[in-house]
């Protein structure tokens, strides 16, 4: 897809909007043998979560308020720009009628603590936005855990063929099938913990249509205000605020 739209006027692309790699795991075995899996420690969270009180179900348009609510506290804590109850709910009317949008909420004794946005398509489902309540039962619980294999389970069961993290550091690729998990980062790490393969998308391209915006944007890459301008943008768009 990439070579074609680059036969088509279409340019690479640098300006880092979106992952250019991630971690996939292949849902077409067995719950068991996906199970099997699992790091050691999600394999034992896995028999626990009811024990502590911890449900994960699939969550709707009333729940986006919550949701925001998560979503922002994760963004603060990763000094990150978060995105908005009126982008969310704009994301969850479009996608939704044609289930392409699924949320997964993470309850401890029936208060919601933890989420998991996903979009769906191609087979893949793929998280978007997560969010959890920093310290209390969530921290203690593995809920994030959780929030990942119900959602592993619940594609499987939807016919998904894999399950798509959102995308990690491209740095960090080759280390992944090669060494311990305890030596890679948090939350690649994390995301590790669950079996996948790394996963390398489509070289990503851009188009501007204009030629003068064209050169203005290759000129403005040259120094380093201009890096800072599209670093400000790409957050605004990531954060839902970019028009």
């Amino acid at each position: 897809l990439s070579d074609q739209l680059l036969a088509r006027g279409f340019d690479p692309s640098r300006a880092g909007t979106a992952p250019a790699t991630s971690i996939r795991i292949d849902l077409t075995p067995a719950v068991d043998e996906l199970r099997r899996g699992l790091s050691k420690s999600n394999r034992r969270r896995t028999r626990g979560w009811a024990q502590r009180g911890l449900t994960v179900r699939l969550g709707g348009l009333a729940d986006l308020p919550a949701v925001a609510d998560l979503v922002a506290g994760t963004a603060a804590h990763q000094e990150l720009e978060p995105v908005g109850l009126e982008y969310l709910t704009a994301l969850y009317e479009e996608l939704a009628p044609g289930g392409q949008v699924q949320v997964f909420l993470a309850e401890v004794d029936g208060a919601p603590v933890a989420v998991e946005l996903c979009t769906g398509c191609g087979g893949v489902l793929k998280s978007r936005l997560t969010g959890m309540a920093r310290g209390g039962p969530a921290a203690k619980s593995g809920v994030p855990a959780a929030l990942v294999w119900n959602a592993m389970v619940w594609a499987k069961a939807n016919g998904y063929h894999a399950f798509d993290f959102g995308g990690i550091d491209a740095e960090l690729v080759h280390r992944i099938p090669a060494g311990p998990l305890d030596r890679l980062p948090g939350p690649a790490a994390f995301q590790a913990s669950f079996g996948g393969q790394p996963f390398r998308y489509p070289p990503p391209v851009e188009l501007l249509s204009s030629p003068l915006q064209r050169v203005g944007y290759d000129l403005a890459r040259c120094s380093s205000a201009g890096d800072g301008l599209v670093a400000s943008v790409r957050r605004a768009i990531r954060g839902g605020t970019g028009e």
